[in-house]
């Protein structure tokens, strides 16, 4: 694993992935300048970008879910 403050956008998507998987990816490194190799796929660091906005988008989502699961279930014990 590459030191992530090599580029924002690296660290971005470290952040993102670590957040959502609670993991490292398996391999992230920068190979020249705008290219990144991220778990075997070779990708602009543009495309690491859209990538990391999927990732937080996806961990937002699963937080919602988790919440409004929790609420249903406290609504549940309320009412029983």
């Amino acid at each position: 694993m590459m030191n992530a403050m090599t580029h924002p956008s690296i660290a971005r998507y470290l952040a993102s992935y670590q957040k959502l998987y609670q993991r490292v990816p398996r391999e992230l490194r920068q190979i020249s300048d705008g290219w990144v190799l991220v778990n075997g796929m070779q990708i602009r660091t543009s495309e690491l970008d859209l990538l990391s906005a999927q990732l937080e988008l996806e961990y937002q989502q699963s937080v919602a879910q988790k919440r409004n699961l929790i609420g249903r279930l406290l609504k549940w014990f309320k009412t029983n």
